[in-house]
């Protein structure tokens, strides 16, 4: 799927008059129907504490900080922020980072 996906990105818009094209949509199509859902939606922490880590993180999703960094620049101690993260959105803060 990832390959035929690759291609089409390639291609830009497929057009449905073309045979290639309207064959390489179906493929697609027919790999995707059953394919698993992600659910892409990620939940933010009502906390202001857990929220300021969400939205740095959301900022800059490359930032290199360690969880204590971080949980020290948001006024929280690294326990407080993990049983936050957890609680509020379902995630470890550990899981939540590799989604964002």
């Amino acid at each position: 799927m990832r390959e035929v996906i690759v291609h089409v990105t390639r291609l830009g818009m497929l057009h449905p008059d073309e045979p290639g094209e309207a064959r390489l949509a179906a493929v697609l199509i027919d790999l995707l129907v059953p394919a698993r859902r992600e659910d892409l939606q990620l939940p933010l922490p009502r906390d202001r504490r857990a929220r300021a880590v969400a939205q740095r993180l959301l900022a800059s999703p490359s930032d290199q900080a360690g969880m204590t960094t971080l949980a020290r620049d948001a006024g929280a101690s690294l326990r407080s922020l993990q049983r936050l993260f957890l609680q509020e959105t379902g995630l470890t803060i550990e899981a939540w980072r590799r989604q964002a």
